[in-house]
């Protein structure tokens, strides 16, 4: 049997949650990665992508060099429940499949129709589908809490609380993070009170071109890139209790209060349950996503999914398709600290001048900046990047996104 070592970059959610996974297995056929998960109530996407075998031991910089067997690869999905219902695939690729009425007491299994062209010019179609899963219960979510003694150590560690009765007690979520943030220099429009601990703006008094004071905070946004798992102990049944699923350094800006003394930082969780196989399968890949020493060093055994080729079962795709249904919760972290500006001294300009003369000093300066190849600190130079005074061009927004707004 002809051994093709595989390089292959799995995504395991729907979310777009991406693990670099490096299996390296022994197979007779090209190796495909099919993506997605079947999700009860939701719209799905799936995808599917070649495998990238190695070609050459050595190439640039003494690193190998990974080429795909293929010139394309493409496929068309489809859901099938145990009763011979079909949910099949629209959008440009056909691979957008809507289960929002998708019933949740029957099995499912999905359809891959590969169609792969190889750089010889060779034409594969083959005919994938995973095995009939059963949906796992939806869970709950329970108290999402700061754990009391992580201050204590400079760290804000989330602990969440997640059952779902008569399930495996295994359970795979992840996470956005929602928050409002500030450029890097003080607005000269804010002035602190220290009786009150709180900031004044004086925005009313700046007006038309002198407006620059909007631009100092912004709304942020944050997607997990990898789904996190974890199965419940023993003692603990189906439940997972107190369950630490992020950390934070305490001083993270993004906990900084800000001109109406209050900080916003929010944290979306989406969890479901998944089989104890799942988990198994899930564990394995994270564990070899994990390698660092080499990108060929042993995995723990062969990973195989649940998805096979119709026509030969010992033909086999890299992916595992769960059939569950999601919980989602949003909750405000309550932690704060004290706003913190960089203040100008040592940039070589002075704010309040940038403010009144406006957008154009703002360009010069930093134009400036950007054609130096130092720090002009001279006094012909003042310069200052952009998104030092101008958080949007740190990618934030100046409006919250729709669903903060209840809680501001």
């Amino acid at each position: 049997m002809k051994k093709i070592v595989s390089i292959v970059p799995v995504l395991l959610s729907v979310c777009a949650c991406v693990y670099d996974y490096y299996p390296d297995v022994s197979h007779d056929k090209p190796l495909f990665v099919i993506e997605g998960d079947i999700l009860l109530g939701e719209v799905c996407e799936f995808s599917v992508n070649s495998a990238i075998s190695l070609q050459k031991e050595i190439a640039v910089n003494g690193q190998p060099v990974y080429a795909s067997d293929f010139k394309s690869v493409s496929a068309s999905f489809e859901v099938e429940d145990d009763r011979g219902g079909i949910w099949e695939a629209s959008g440009k690729n056909k691979n957008i499949i809507n289960l929002t009425s998708a019933p949740s007491d029957r099995k499912y299994r999905l359809h891959a129709r590969v169609h792969a062209i190889k750089r010889d010019g060779t034409i594969q179609d083959i005919h994938y589908a995973s095995s009939f899963v059963s949906p796992e219960p939806i869970p709950e979510i329970g108290d999402i809490m700061i754990s009391p003694d992580s201050l204590e150590a400079g760290k804000v560690v989330l602990q969440m609380n997640l059952s779902a009765p008569g399930s495996s007690g295994c359970y795979r979520w992840d996470h956005e993070e929602i928050y409002r943030f500030h450029s890097i220099l003080m607005s000269p429009t804010l002035e602190y009170n220290p009786n009150t601990g709180m900031f004044i703006d004086h925005k009313s008094d700046m007006a038309g071109p002198y407006a620059w004071w909007k631009y100092t905070w912004c709304w942020g946004h944050r997607e997990s890139k990898h789904a996190s798992i974890a199965i419940a102990k023993a003692y603990e049944g189906e439940a997972l209790v107190n369950h630490r699923i992020l950390s934070y350094d305490a001083s993270d800006t993004r906990f900084n209060a800000g001109p109406d003394g209050k900080s916003m930082f929010f944290v979306k969780i989406k969890a479901r349950a998944i089989s104890e196989e799942c988990y198994r399968y899930l564990d394995a890949v994270n564990k070899g996503s994990e390698q660092t020493s080499s990108l060929l060093a042993p995995i723990p055994g062969e990973v195989i999914g649940n998805i096979r080729n119709v026509a030969d079962s010992t033909d086999y795709a890299i992916g595992y398709v769960s059939v569950s249904a999601s919980a989602t919760k949003l909750i405000k972290v309550n932690y704060q600290t004290q706003l913190r500006f960089s203040q100008a001294s040592g940039y070589g300009f002075d704010p309040l001048e940038m403010l009144q003369q406006g957008a154009s000093a703002i360009r010069k300066y930093t134009d400036t900046y950007n054609k130096a190849e130092a720090r002009p600190f001279d006094a012909e130079n003042n310069w200052v990047p952009l998104n030092c005074i101008d958080c949007t061009q740190s990618g934030g927004t100046l409006e919250p996104p729709a669903e903060m707004i209840p809680f501001i």
